[in-house]
């Protein structure tokens, strides 16, 4: 039981090491990236019948929008990966727990598997009766 609950502490492990890893890399990548300062937006002309039309700034405030949403977005990653990290440190607690139960009980099986060795060693009363009966020479202790 304890090794089945250790293995699935070790792959739950392993998910939450995965996401920091991802979201170390997403940081990085993030950082990279290059962002406009500044664009030129200006009303735009119909070419065939000459009126003024703002579709473009409607787009424009449109993307500024989404942009400052994903800024904050962003800046909330930070606080997501203090969270794994934490996870992680949980996670390592517990199977150090499960690690120590299962050390136990390994000392103890190794403490039966030498006693069941040194008993399958020893001979019955039975059998050491029969072979003085045969007389047989081991057994003897003059």
């Amino acid at each position: 039981m304890a090794t089945a609950r250790y293995r699935v502490g070790q792959r739950t492990l392993s998910a939450i090491t995965s996401s920091i890893g991802f979201a170390k890399n997403y940081d990085e990548a993030a950082a990279d990236l290059k962002v406009p300062k500044s664009a030129n937006i200006h009303a735009s002309e119909c070419p065939f019948c000459g009126s003024e039309h703002n579709q473009v700034e409607q787009a424009a405030n449109n993307l500024l929008l989404a942009i400052n949403w994903l800024n904050d977005e962003l800046a909330k990653s930070p606080y997501r990966l203090e969270s794994f990290e934490e996870q992680e440190r949980k996670f390592q607690t517990e199977l150090e727990g499960i690690k120590a139960e299962i050390e136990i009980v390994d000392a103890k099986i190794m403490v039966l598997d030498k006693q069941t060795t040194d008993l399958s060693k020893k001979r019955t009363q039975h059998e050491l009766a029969y072979a003085l009966l045969r007389g047989n020479p081991k057994t003897n202790r003059h």
